[in-house]
């Protein structure tokens, strides 16, 4: 319930701001200017790391597929962007009222998913946080083809090579997996 204000807060600004085409939210992405609120803090007193995902990741895009219009392409095409991977590293903590920027660039996509990088930047420019997300969209009777959502928004330039952000994932993904079993193994 706490996030609906700020939510509808992001969705205004970036319904009333400039659009962003698909080449600026690769080359020159828009930045969302965020306060860290008393319902973001820990009991260590900085803003946990489940709710600097949702202020990075969930926001950052949704405020991305604003300025760009791409949330009418969504709703009018029946389609949902569903998040399948995220591979993130906290830097700096981000303290109550801590003013900081939100960054989210796409970075490239293949045929199922698109890669995207997120920044959570304090004061000038301080990486706090940083992410590399693959989202994948989904409609009724599967996936929608990255290359074929670009083209309805008027975009049909190639992608950059996405092979070294999907081999990250790959890697993870393998990491995990072996590791699970043994971790599970370990405290049975």
């Amino acid at each position: 319930m706490n996030l609906y204000f700020r939510l509808t807060w992001i969705l205004l600004l970036a319904v009333l701001r400039r659009r962003v085409s698909v080449s600026e939210a690769m080359m020159k992405p828009p930045r969302l200017r965020l306060v860290s609120l008393p319902n973001d803090i820990d009991l260590n007193f900085h803003v946990n790391n489940g709710r600097l995902a949702t202020l990075l990741v969930d926001f950052g895009m949704l405020y991305l597929f604003g300025r760009g219009r791409v949330l009418g392409q969504l709703i009018s095409g029946g389609t949902a962007p569903v998040v399948g991977g995220t591979v993130i590293r906290y830097r700096h903590p981000v303290g109550l009222f801590a003013r900081f920027e939100v960054e989210t660039r796409l970075l490239c996509w293949d045929q199922k998913w698109f890669y995207c990088k997120h920044l959570l930047i304090l004061g000038r420019d301080k990486v706090a946080v940083s992410a590399i997300t693959r989202t994948c969209l989904v409609r009724k009777g599967g996936s929608v083809i990255p290359a074929d959502f670009l083209a309805r928004l008027d975009h049909d330039a190639p992608s950059p090579d996405p092979a070294a952000v999907a081999q990250l994932f790959d890697s993870a993904n393998r990491a995990f997996d072996s590791h699970v079993p043994l971790l599970l193994e370990s405290v049975a």
